[in-house]
């Protein structure tokens, strides 16, 4: 339904700006005035690996009937 959709697409544009905002203010304090900081580069990064780390798990693709990509390299390679 459209009525639907568009209820759907509000709430995601709204949180895409929360977020964006949110993101902005957590920049402005937590940043020197330079905006360079090695300290919250490293946090972003393990903040991005924790999560792609939980996805794959939570998302269960790696099952026992579901060999891993570099299961699926080796065979094809060897």
């Amino acid at each position: 339904d459209d009525e639907f959709l568009g209820r759907v697409f509000s709430i995601y544009d709204m949180l895409f700006n929360v977020s964006l905002v949110a993101g902005l203010l957590l920049g402005a304090l937590m940043l020197p005035d330079t905006g360079k900081s090695y300290a919250v580069l490293t946090f972003v990064g393990v903040g991005y690996a924790v999560t792609a780390a939980w996805y794959v798990w939570a998302s269960g693709r790696w099952h026992k009937d579901h060999p891993s990509p570099l299961e699926v390299v080796a065979v094809s390679h060897g």
